[in-house]
C-alpha cells in the first residue's frame, strides 16, 4: 500500500489560536503565559481528506524533540467535518507528532510551544453611572493592535487600538485583552463602574454689563449624561439648560436627572464686578485705605462715589469705621456697603531664640500704649511674649477696650544651615559659622 506522508510546520498567525493547516488538517496551540506553567495543542483532521478509507479513532504519538519525552493520545472527538484531539500540560519546546490514519499510512508534523513575553499595556478611563441612568462607560486604549474580548453582558470582540463600551449600569465588567503579537498572552481584566448618586452639574455664567445682558449655563460633568433625560426649572420660569438676556439680579435653578436633583444657590448676575482691598489704620490714627479693583478693562465713564464724598477709585487717610462705595457705569450701578476698617494694634511678631527654644513677642505700632493691650494666644497664654516654643504654628488675638484689635499668626520652622557642609543647626547654634535662614509666614 502506498504510504501517504504529510509534513507541515505550524506557525502561529497574528496571535490567534489557528496556527497551521494543510490538506489533511490543522493545529492550534496555546503558548505558556505568565500565569501558566504549561501550554496545549489541539489537532483537527479533515474527514473528507481520508474518506472512503476513514477508520477512526486515531492515535497520536507525540515526542518533545528537546527533552526526548514521549506519550500517546487519542484523536476521537467529532466536531462537524473534523475529528480532533487536545493535548495538555505541554512544556515549552519543539514537538513532533505521528498519527496513523490507515494501516501503514500516517502523518507527521511539528509544532512549537513557546513562553509568551508580551503582556498588554492598557490605559483605562471609567465614567460612573450617574443617578441610576445607565450612562456609565469604560474606554480602553493600547499602544499596539489588540484584541478586546468582553464578557457578559457586553459580549463583543474588537480588534484595534481602542475599545469603548457605553450605556453601562454600575457593576463589574470583564474583558480579555491580547496584543496582536506572535507571543502575546491573553490577560483578563476587571473594571468597576461606580454608582454616583451626587448630582453631575456645575454652573457658569456671564455677568450683565449695562447694555450687554448676562447668561447662566448648567454644565454637565460627564460626557455620557443624556441631555434629553435632564429637566431644568429656573426661578424666572425658564426650562432650558442655559438662560440668556439676563438683567442684574439673583437666579436659582433646579436640575433633575434620574434619581438626583440639584438645587443651586442664588447666582447673582452683577452689572459691575470688582472687589475692595482694605488696609486697616493704626489704632487711634487715620492712615487706613480702601481701594476698588476690577479685573475687567476699564470702561469709559466709570464713576466712583465714596461715603466720604471722594470720587477716586481709592481713598486714604481713613480711621476706624464703616464706609460705602457706589460705582456707576452709564445706567449700571454697583453698591458696596459696610466696608469696615478696624484699628490695628500690633506691628509684627518678633521671633527670638534662647536656650535652644524659640520665643514670640508682639511689637505694637509706634505710639500705641502697650499697657492697654490685652493679649490672648491660641495656646491660652495672655502675655505679650511667649517662650520655650517648638517649631509649629502660633496665633495671637490682641484687643483694647476701645474696639481696636488684631489677629496675627506665625509659623515657626527650624533654622537651616546652608553652608557647603549642609548640616542642620538648631535655635541655639547662632555661633556656628555659616549662613542661617528662617522660613515664616503671617496670616490675618
Amino acid at each position: 500500500m502506498k504510504i501517504l506522508l504529510a509534513y507541515f510546520l505550524l506557525i502561529m498567525s497574528m496571535g490567534l489560536p489557528l496556527i497551521g493547516n494543510s490538506q489533511y488538517g490543522e493545529v492550534s496551540t496555546i503558548n505558556i503565559c505568565p500565569n501558566a506553567t504549561t501550554g496545549s495543542a489541539t489537532i483537527k483532521l479533515y474527514r473528507n481528506a481520508f474518506e472512503p478509507d476513514w477508520l477512526p479513532p486515531f492515535t497520536a504519538e507525540i515526542e518533545n524533540l528537546d527533552t526526548g519525552q514521549e506519550w500517546e493520545g487519542p484523536i476521537n472527538i467529532v466536531e462537524g467535518n473534523f475529528l480532533k484531539g487536545t493535548f495538555n500540560n505541554l512544556s515549552a519546546g519543539n514537538y513532533e507528532v505521528t498519527i496513523f490514519v490507515k494501516p501503514r499510512c500516517f502523518l507527521t508534523f511539528e509544532f512549537t510551544i513557546q513562553v509568551n513575553t508580551a503582556v498588554p499595556n492598557i490605559n483605562q478611563k471609567i465614567e460612573p453611572e450617574y443617578c441610576g441612568n445607565k450612562d456609565g462607560s469604560i474606554s480602553l486604549t493600547s499602544p499596539d493592535l489588540t484584541l478586546f474580548t468582553w464578557g457578559p453582558p457586553i459580549n463583543k470582540a474588537e480588534l484595534g487600538l481602542t475599545s469603548d463600551v457605553k450605556d453601562l449600569k454600575a457593576g463589574v465588567y470583564e474583558v480579555e485583552v491580547r496584543e496582536f503579537d506572535v507571543l502575546a498572552c491573553p490577560i483578563k481584566k476587571y473594571f468597576i463602574v461606580k454608582n454616583e448618586m451626587t448630582h453631575p452639574f456645575t454652573l457658569s455664567g456671564l455677568p450683565s454689563r449695562c447694555a450687554n445682558l448676562g447668561s447662566i449655563t448648567v454644565n454637565l460633568l460627564s460626557p455620557n449624561i443624556k441631555p434629553d433625560k435632564v429637566t431644568y426649572k429656573w426661578s424666572n420660569g425658564a426650562t432650558t439648560q442655559a438662560i440668556t438676556n439676563l438683567r442684574p439680579g439673583n437666579y436659582i435653578v433646579t436640575a433633575t436627572y434620574g434619581n438626583c436633583q440639584f438645587i443651586s444657590n442664588e447666582l447673582e448676575i452683577e452689572n459691575i464686578s470688582g472687589s475692595i482691598e482694605k488696609l486697616n489704620p493704626i489704632c487711634g490714627e487715620s492712615n487706613g485705605r480702601l481701594t476698588f479693583y476690577t479685573n475687567e478693562i476699564a470702561q469709559p465713564g466709570i464713576k466712583f462715589l465714596w461715603s466720604t464724598g471722594s470720587n477716586s477709585s481709592s481713598i486714604t487717610g481713613l480711621g476706624s469705621g464703616s464706609y460705602g462705595l457706589t460705582v456707576t457705569v452709564g445706567t449700571c450701578v454697583k453698591v458696596f456697603n459696610n466696608l469696615v476698617l478696624k484699628g490695628s494694634l500690633i506691628k509684627s511678631l518678633d521671633l527670638g531664640c534662647q536656650n535652644d527654644k524659640y520665643s514670640l513677642t508682639a511689637i505694637p505700632h509706634n505710639g500705641i500704649d502697650a499697657s492697654k493691650i490685652k493679649y490672648l494666644w491660641r495656646n491660652g497664654l495672655t502675655t505679650k511674649s511667649i517662650q520655650n516654643l517648638l517649631p509649629g504654628g502660633y496665633e495671637l488675638f490682641a484687643s483694647t477696650i476701645d474696639g481696636c484689635g488684631d489677629v496675627l499668626g506665625e509659623s515657626i520652622s527650624p533654622f537651616v544651615f546652608e553652608s557647603t557642609q549642609n548640616n542642620p543647626v538648631t535655635c541655639g547654634d547662632f555661633s556656628y559659622s555659616g549662613v542661617i535662614s528662617l522660613n515664616f509666614e503671617f496670616w490675618a
